[in-house]
C-alpha cells in the first residue's frame, strides 16, 4: 500500500510539513508496510515559502523588516539563484499571526514589511519575483508595499 501525504498548513497550530509528519508517522506504525510520500502543499499563505523553495531547491533568507503595526521584525524571503527568482511570502512580514489577537485592527495595520522584503530580494540580483498573498493581516491593497519599493 501507498499514502500519498499532502497538507496544507492548519492556520497557528501546524504548517503544512508538521501536518504531513504527523500522518505519516502515524500511518507507518498503524499499517504495516506501508509507502508513504510526504508532500507539504501551500495555498500562498503561510508556509509557502517553505514549500517553494524546498521543491525548487532555493534558500531561505532572512532580513530586518517591519511586521502590520510597524515594529521591527525578522522575516524570511526565498532565492532560487539559477533562475534570479526571489520568493516572498507576504505573511512573513504582513500575516495575520503577527498581530495579536487584541490588536487585530485594519485600520491600523499596512503591507510596508513586505515592500521591504521585496526590496531586499531586488538588491540580491532578483529578476523575476514570486509574491504569495494569502494569511495576511493588512488591508491597505499593497500601498504600504508600495511606499516601501
Amino acid at each position: 500500500m501507498r499514502i500519498l501525504i499532502c497538507f496544507d498548513s492548519f492556520k497557528e497550530s501546524l504548517s503544512a510539513e508538521q501536518a504531513c509528519s504527523i500522518v505519516q508517522r502515524s500511518a507507518r506504525k498503524i499499517i504495516s508496510g506501508v509507502q508513504t510520500i510526504s508532500l507539504p502543499l501551500a495555498d500562498g499563505g503561510e508556509g509557502s515559502l517553505r514549500v517553494i523553495c524546498k521543491s525548487s531547491g532555493g534558500n531561505i533568507l532572512r532580513a530586518q523588516t517591519f511586521n502590520p503595526l510597524g515594529q521591527k521584525i525578522f522575516a524570511q524571503w526565498g532565492m532560487i539563484k539559477h533562475k534570479n527568482t526571489g520568493i516572498v511570502e507576504m505573511a512573513q512580514a504582513s500575516g495575520l499571526a503577527l498581530i495579536a489577537a487584541g490588536q487585530r485592527n485594519p485600520l491600523l495595520t499596512d503591507s510596508y514589511g513586505t515592500g521591504v522584503l521585496i526590496s531586499r530580494a531586488l538588491d540580491q540580483g532578483t529578476k523575476r519575483l514570486v509574491l504569495t498573498l494569502g494569511g495576511v493581516g493588512t488591508n491597505d491593497g499593497g500601498t504600504g508595499l508600495a511606499r516601501a519599493l
